[in-house]
């Protein structure tokens, strides 16, 4: 209830302009955008392709956020980074190790 209040009591002149504008780019394009594109993607795959694309996620954010930003990588991070990368390995197909026999003709 605080937070509606301070809302409330907010001018609404302080939100015109650019920032208004910056906002609703930000609401719209990556959001309402990047869902729209995720489920014409997933529409288009498996279940489980798709989930191994959300596993992705996090995976690239951390070595972007270590590569582009320099941001310091922790050892949490690094073993949660090891746990998503060993699910994505479990989760990938086994070969199949049946040999094929030809029946006597």
């Amino acid at each position: 209830m605080i937070p509606a209040l301070a809302v409330r009591s907010s001018h609404p002149s302080s939100l015109a302009g650019a920032p208004l504008a910056a906002l609703a780019y930000y609401a719209w394009v990556p959001t309402v955008g990047g869902f729209l594109l995720w489920y014409a993607g997933s529409a288009r795959t498996s279940a489980a392709r798709a989930a191994l694309a959300t596993a992705c996620m996090p995976v690239s954010a951390l070595l972007l956020a270590a590569l582009l930003l320099d941001e310091p990588v922790r050892l949490w991070q690094w073993l949660g980074l090891a746990c998503v990368l060993g699910a994505m390995l479990l989760s990938l197909p086994r070969a199949s190790t049946r040999s094929t026999t030809t029946s006597p003709s």
